[in-house]
């Protein structure tokens, strides 16, 4: 059922006429790279951009303040170009998971891509976000 939700919501985001933005909105927090401060970390190794639709692997940690959390990874190409997105939920996912998500050559080129992180951490009633640093990885032929 949870596959079906999120299928829908990637067909409807594919159907909107005006692009979505994911960068942080004005006055958003942005977390420090202080180690203390780091909510959410994502590693992605430098991979080959094969032909057709294929996996790339990612990784994901999770360590925030509050009881439950949720997560948001953008996956943006070379030129700012948005190529996907998936939340990750405390009551779903454990907190540090090694996945994958499908791109397909057609959509991007090979260079530098980023998976920018937005986090929510639950604590009873009270809900804290941030937007945490991009990670960079290389695509290449």
């Amino acid at each position: 059922m949870k596959r079906l939700v999120v299928l829908l919501a990637v067909l409807s985001g594919l159907l909107l006429a005006a692009p979505v933005s994911v960068t942080p909105a004005a006055g958003a927090a942005m977390a420090s790279s202080s180690a203390g401060d780091r909510w959410v970390v994502v590693t992605a190794p430098d991979q080959e951009l094969r032909r057709g639709c294929r996996d790339y692997k990612f990784a994901y940690r999770v360590d925030v303040p509050g009881d439950e959390w949720m997560v948001e990874l953008f996956f943006v190409g070379p030129r700012g170009a948005n190529l996907g997105s998936e939340t990750f939920e405390s009551a779903a996912q454990r907190p540090a998971e090694r996945r994958t998500w499908s791109l397909c050559r057609s959509y991007t080129r090979p260079g530098v891509h980023e998976i920018r992180v937005k986090v929510t951490s639950y604590d009873g009633r009270e809900a804290s976000e941030r937007w945490m640093a991009p990670t960079r990885f290389r695509l290449h032929r």
